[in-house]
């Protein structure tokens, strides 16, 4: 949690010019297919919204506003969101000077209409890069 029981936000913050943000959101209903690329070295926050992780096995785990996630290398086959209201995912990693700057999209949010802070969180341990 921030300051005064809010739920922590990347959002609206400056970060130091070694580390990028990228912001994903998910539409009501939709599906966002996972790419380990996408999350590589990111620690990932649901700034908004209730998203599924669907596990390549099958089963899956939910995920809510507050969440704080580490998406790469895990056996993810997709983020679903099957509520009625957008999911807005920001990913923060170390820059990579061989990589373009990802374009940043602020989608509209409120905080007086965010979801209660969650509970539940992805695995946040991997193994040993190849």
């Amino acid at each position: 949690m921030g300051d005064e029981g809010e739920p922590i936000s990347f959002l609206g913050r400056r970060l130091p010019a070694a580390f990028e943000l990228h912001v994903v959101v998910v539409a009501p209903g939709g599906v966002h297919a996972y790419d380990s690329a996408e999350w590589r070295d990111a620690i990932v926050l649901v700034e908004h919204g209730v998203i599924e992780l669907v596990y390549s096995a099958g089963g899956g785990r939910v995920c809510e506003t507050g969440d704080v996630l580490w998406l790469d290398g895990l056996p993810v086959r997709a983020l679903r969101n099957t509520r009625d209201e957008p999911v807005v995912l920001v990913a923060v990693s170390r820059r990579d000077p061989d990589r373009p700057r990802r374009p940043i999209s602020f989608p509209p949010t409120s905080r007086h209409n965010r979801c209660g802070p969650g509970r539940g969180a992805a695995p946040t341990t991997r193994g040993p890069r190849p």
